[in-house]
């Protein structure tokens, strides 16, 4: 079994101490060219320097019986996750407490619903952190309290989401909205807005530059291209690329919460 990281928002943290998040989104690193591609995999090779790619996902365009590839992306790629992995959830965690200023031991308070860890270990990887300061990008390893296995894995567009599927995300209607004729689409429109909460907001692309870390660009993935917020300041004034892809291709994981029985060896 591998372990991976991966990040949640307060909002989604409850919802799987809830039990209601059973699945959640993100995005595919390569995207297609074109909306009119289509993920594939390629099985078997016959030319020996493409064996190692088997198995791999690529990009492809049909012709329009879908009988013959009319396009094919050299670009292959797999998924970072596989069915059967671990995944330990970083949330935001602040130090409340710390036995000695050699950071001995710690405690920590979970923002998500104000519940505190036991005493920990603080690692020696990690920078001192000062009381009432939040580690950076969630937590760590040892202080994560969540862990998830991967149930299954599909890649699909963003907009192909289900009112159902909106719900494994996480996503809770009222009880009014529940009653209205129009409760599918607003499950489709809350979770239309979480996503571009997140996923819709300009993020930074970095490079590795003679060893630094450099600043190349900014991406967005909103539900539609007019979902996009404006231009950094930051982009126009250093004149860097800015690209919006809209309803990205995505990975869709399904999950379950790690019971204790499950951690047995």
């Amino acid at each position: 079994m591998n372990e991976h990281p991966i990040l949640f928002n307060g909002e989604m943290v409850r919802a799987i101490l809830e039990g209601r998040k059973i699945q959640t989104r993100r995005i595919v690193k390569i995207q297609p060219p074109s909306s009119s591609c289509q993920v594939s995999t390629l099985i078997e090779s016959t030319a020996r320097e493409d064996r190692k790619k088997e198995g791999k996902l690529h990009w492809v365009k049909l012709s329009p019986d879908g009988l013959n590839i009319i396009y094919n992306q050299e670009k292959y790629f797999k998924c970072p996750w596989q069915v059967g992995d671990r995944l330990w959830v970083r949330e935001k965690t602040r130090l409340i407490a710390s036995i000695n200023d050699s950071y001995e031991k710690v405690r920590f308070r979970y923002e998500a619903d104000g519940l505190e860890s036991d005493w920990l270990t603080y690692p020696d990887r990690l920078a001192p952190l000062e009381l009432g300061n939040c580690v950076p990008n969630g937590c760590y390893r040892e202080a994560s309290r969540i862990n998830l296995i991967i149930d299954g894995i599909q890649c699909e567009r963003l907009q192909d989401i289900t009112p159902t599927d909106c719900e494994a995300e996480g996503i809770k209607l009222t009880e009014e909205e529940l009653k209205s004729c129009n409760s599918a689409q607003k499950y489709r429109s809350k979770y239309h807005s979480l996503w571009n909460s997140i996923y819709g907001q300009w993020q930074g692309i970095y490079k590795r530059v003679n060893g630094r870390r450099q600043l190349i660009g900014f991406e967005c993935y909103p539900w539609v291209e007019g979902d996009a917020p404006s231009i950094p300041e930051k982009a126009r004034k250093l004149d860097l690329p800015c690209t919006i892809i809209e309803n990205p291709w995505l990975w869709v994981i399904e999950f379950h919460q790690e019971t204790a029985n499950e951690t047995k060896p």
